[in-house]
């Protein structure tokens, strides 16, 4: 019942637990630290939270200095090359299913709330920070619904200046526009009522998505957000396909005239019959290509991209 409890206790701290607090942290203590390098696994995707920023890569090294060697989720995105511990609030694994489960917790943000919970004076209850009790404690909070107050709290908005693929992906979002929008609490299909630099609020399920996909009922501030899908026919694609194609086409018969006729120039216009078989064959392609890709419908990311 006591140990119950206790994980109970813990599981609600760390769901509870802001990522915003006042640096620097404490390093991890050394059961930790091991617990940390046991549990570590190159192929896995953390969420390295700082007070302002969170960043999503794959760590090479975790040491007592901090996480180095950081590969980031999305290619060519900025990451440090390391991290010290001073500046780490928490670090949550990104799972298969795109929710997370807490893997850290800076120790100034642990304590006050499990304090709060009457744990941290048991002495039965041994150290909170152990790598034991928070291995008991990932089921727990895996298993809790990652939308509402405890995947926001997991996720602090990053301050300043909106960046240009935030602002790009606003400009393209359109309260019509089908999408999908891969966050920390899964995957939504439908449609956004306002997309701002805020983030993404108003979201209505698409009629014909699965029954398992549900709206947050809260706006979904960016930071949130993995990856967005936008769905749209590939008339822009097929214009450009069909123009290339039929313009080259074009152009060939262009010069099997030349050749055949011996005449490199029109009299009238003094232009070369493969320039001109070339943009006659370029705009039936781009015409036809068009009205072909209409017809097809895709999945496009537009953000990141």
């Amino acid at each position: 019942m006591i140990r119950t409890c206790r994980r109970a206790a813990l599981a609600l701290a760390l769901l509870a637990t802001p990522v915003a607090a006042a640096g620097p942290y404490a390093p991890p203590d050394p059961d930790v630290l091991s617990a940390l390098k046991h549990h570590h696994s190159r192929h896995a995707w953390w969420r390295v939270s700082l007070d302002s920023v969170r960043y999503q890569v794959r760590v090479h090294k975790v040491d007592a200095s901090g996480v180095s060697g950081l590969q980031p989720f999305e290619k060519g995105s900025p990451v440090p090359k390391a991290i010290a511990w001073s500046r780490i609030a928490r670090i949550d694994e990104r799972m298969s299913d795109r929710s997370s489960k807490p893997v850290y917790v800076s120790r100034p943000l642990l304590e006050p709330s499990l304090a709060i919970a009457g744990t941290a004076s048991d002495p039965a209850a041994g150290s909170p920070r152990t790598a034991a009790a928070l291995d008991s404690a990932r089921s727990d909070v895996a298993s809790t619904p990652a939308a509402g107050a405890g995947a926001a709290s997991v996720n602090a908005p990053a301050p300043g200046e909106p960046t240009r693929q935030v602002l790009e992906a606003c400009q393209r979002i359109q309260p019509t526009s089908l999408l999908r929008v891969h966050a920390d609490f899964g995957l939504f299909e439908g449609n956004v009522a306002h997309a701002a630099p805020e983030g993404l609020s108003g979201l209505r399920v698409a009629p014909d998505a699965p029954a398992t996909i549900t709206a947050p009922p809260d706006r979904v501030r960016w930071e949130r957000i993995d990856r967005v899908d936008l769905h749209g026919n590939r008339a822009a694609e097929g214009a450009i396909g069909g123009a290339i194609g039929l313009g080259v086409l074009g152009a060939i018969i262009g010069l099997v005239d030349v050749v055949a006729t011996g005449v490199t120039y029109t009299s009238d216009s003094g232009t070369s019959p493969i320039l001109v078989g070339a943009m006659i064959g370029a705009a039936s392609g781009a015409v036809l290509g068009a009205a072909n890709g209409a017809l097809k419908y895709k999945w496009r990311r537009i953000y990141p991209h």
